[in-house]
């Protein structure tokens, strides 16, 4: 009890302290998760916090995805949305809200309020009144090859187009402007060749 209670006081400092999720492996910020599925496929996501915006998550997360499949000695990816309903090349992520920290009868003052969505969440100290908390996440699951590229094979990027590109935004934490989504996708789109006959 006493353990959980620490945990939820640092949450609580880290979340006033205004910090927006970095890039790195998943922490009390968020971050990304990289879960194997086998040898070539892995269910990628990034979460953000309260403090980091829906651009940002889908740009670390894009990143992210380019460089595990670099990391794993892959030369190319395709990206499979979770949520079939989804299109990961042209639609925002979807928006997640925490409840309301409303007062309790006969109570005012700090409160601890549970955010929620975007496959995690915790408790966050409140100082009275209303809040809403919004997190953005983004995953899907990353599947790597290396040439020849099969002819099934649809959509395939190139991981290098994507991290050259991004990389002053990742390391800059976001002071660079990045590229268009769809610019940075169209750029990075590997086009195979037929198979010779």
């Amino acid at each position: 009890m006493m353990r959980r209670r620490w945990a939820a006081i640092a949450m609580a400092c880290v979340f006033l302290a205004g910090c927006a999720t970095g890039y790195g492996p998943k922490g009390m910020t968020g971050g990304y998760t990289d879960q194997w599925m086998d040898d070539h496929t892995y269910l990628v996501s990034f979460q953000g916090n309260g403090h980091t915006s829906g651009d940002t998550v889908w740009y670390y997360w894009i990143y992210r995805c380019a460089e595990l499949t670099r990391q794993k000695g892959y030369t190319a990816f395709t990206l499979t949305p979770v949520d079939k309903k989804t299109s990961l090349l042209l639609q925002p992520e979807h928006q997640a809200h925490a409840e309301d920290a409303q007062d309790a009868p006969g109570q005012s003052g700090p409160q601890f309020v549970k955010a929620k969505g975007g496959g995690g969440g915790g408790y966050y100290y409140v100082p009275g009144g209303s809040y809403t908390i919004t997190t953005w996440s983004s995953k899907a699951i990353v599947t790597m090859y290396k040439e020849p590229y099969p002819a099934e094979a649809r959509f395939l990027l190139d991981p290098e187009k994507i991290l050259t590109p991004l990389k002053p935004y990742v390391e800059s934490r976001v002071n660079v402007k990045p590229p268009a989504r769809i610019d940075l996708l169209r750029g990075a789109l590997i086009v195979p060749l037929p198979a010779p006959t």
